[in-house]
């Protein structure tokens, strides 16, 4: 049951990183490609600066850390890192070109492939109701969407 909890608290993160995105981005009349690509970057530098400074501190309070097998996961980590600077690219995208916080529903679909993802590949394990959910919860979306459409046309 601490998977909830922490679950819980990767929630609230998403939404307070995905509610602050809308903020920087709604606030201004105009911004162009350019300066969304660029506000992108410049939090991927942030968080790559709070990332080393974390490492400095583990070195030394000289905890014992292990680089064995980075090696072999590396190309992983790569694909980890660009798909999550893909992501955020483009979530901010769609953000600050009309989208809003329905950017981020449909971003938060991507937990169903993951789902589905999981079953196929980990072994997890679903029943009809999780299938029922997944498939609800895809109408519901999409019906937000189109309603959404029909509110800024």
């Amino acid at each position: 049951m601490l998977w909830i909890f922490f679950s819980i608290i990767s929630l609230i993160l998403a939404s307070v990183f995905q509610i602050s995105l809308m903020y920087l981005h709604k606030n201004k009349k105009s911004i162009n490609l350019i300066e969304q690509i660029t506000s992108s970057l410049w939090l991927f530098v942030i968080i790559g600066i709070l990332s080393f400074v974390g490492l400095i501190l583990m070195f030394m309070n000289n905890y014992k850390i292990e680089f064995t097998g980075l090696s072999e996961r590396s190309p992983l980590l790569v694909l980890s890192a660009l798909s999550l600077m893909l992501y955020e690219l483009f979530l901010i995208l769609g953000i600050s070109n009309g989208g809003g916080g329905f950017s981020s529903l449909i971003a938060g679909m991507s937990y169903i492939l993951v789902i589905i993802f999981g079953v196929y590949f980990f072994n997890d394990i679903v029943n009809n109701n999780i299938i029922i959910s997944i498939i609800l919860i895809s109408i519901l979306v999409s019906y937000v969407i189109l309603e959404k459409n029909k509110l800024t046309k």
